[in-house]
């Protein structure tokens, strides 16, 4: 099986980027590294984190089945996150 990407999400800070990877992988989800040029000089860099979820699971088919019907903002996510969360606490 293989992964699908659900997301990109912009962190600044790589203390920040390590404490939401640990967050998201506890969830389930997996979780890269990514790099990309933030102006055409390339002088400063956009650090983001891509998540993914492997095919097959209810998280796959979720997002499959809601992919391009809403739009999804930080708030929805950071809510979903906060309550996935709370069911494991």
């Amino acid at each position: 099986m293989g992964l699908i990407k659900v997301a990109e999400i912009s962190i600044e800070k790589l203390e920040d980027r390590k404490t939401v990877t640990a967050i998201l992988h506890e969830n389930g989800y997996t979780v890269g590294p990514g790099k990309r040029k933030k102006t055409e000089t390339g002088k400063q860099l956009d650090y983001y984190l891509k998540v993914y979820v492997e095919e097959g699971t209810d998280k796959a088919e979720l997002y499959k089945a809601t992919s391009g019907k809403t739009k999804v903002t930080a708030k929805k996510v950071t809510d979903k996150m906060s309550a996935e969360i709370g069911d494991k606490a």
